[in-house]
């Protein structure tokens, strides 16, 4: 009985001895007077981060970009970092009402594509004016934008009907 017990208690004693700190190489914050949430991140083939999520502060910093929304409202953000933590850009959108981004990939081309839901009446992303299928406001629907890896809009649409954009992912092919 006392070779069974001592050879797991040898094994923890061991595997101890090679347990070393994490150390943090960065951190950053943005945000400014309310409640913001980043809910997707992904790193890109180049090293480049990128975040998404919502923001319900009346400006939101990253770098040389300072997105504003209109108080009361929780709007979109989409920027990136490089691999120093340093924000190269950020973008917002939004319209009359919440937005929410809740997920984000990165295909092969490192094109950057978001998804999540808008209450508003019209949201814009980009060039692109999209309409909720509700004009009461009280159900949401989906979105899909594509973004350059420079942070360029290149499309958004939006789905049929109500939900919420939850997930998103792109295939080996792009």
């Amino acid at each position: 009985m006392r070779n069974v017990i001592f050879i797991p208690i040898l094994l923890v004693v061991f595997a101890l001895q090679n347990v070393q700190a994490q150390s943090w190489k960065w951190a950053v914050c943005s945000g400014f007077d309310a409640t913001d949430q980043s809910n997707a991140v992904a790193v890109d083939g180049h090293g480049g981060i990128y975040i998404t999520g919502w923001y319900l502060s009346n400006m939101m910093p990253f770098g040389p970009d300072t997105l504003y929304g209109a108080a009361g409202y929780k709007h979109v953000f989409l920027a990136k970092y490089d691999s120093a933590g340093n924000a190269l850009w950020g973008i917002g959108a939004g319209g009359g009402g919440d937005a929410y981004s809740t997920s984000l990939t990165i295909d092969k081309w490192d094109n950057v594509y978001i998804s999540g839901y808008f209450f508003a009446h019209t949201f814009v992303l980009g060039s692109d004016t999209l309409t909720n299928n509700d004009s009461t406001g009280y159900f949401a629907s989906v979105f899909l934008a594509k973004f350059t890896p420079t942070g360029n809009c290149v499309w958004a649409k939006q789905g049929v009907g109500y939900g919420q954009g939850e997930g998103i992912a792109a295939d080996p092919y792009g």
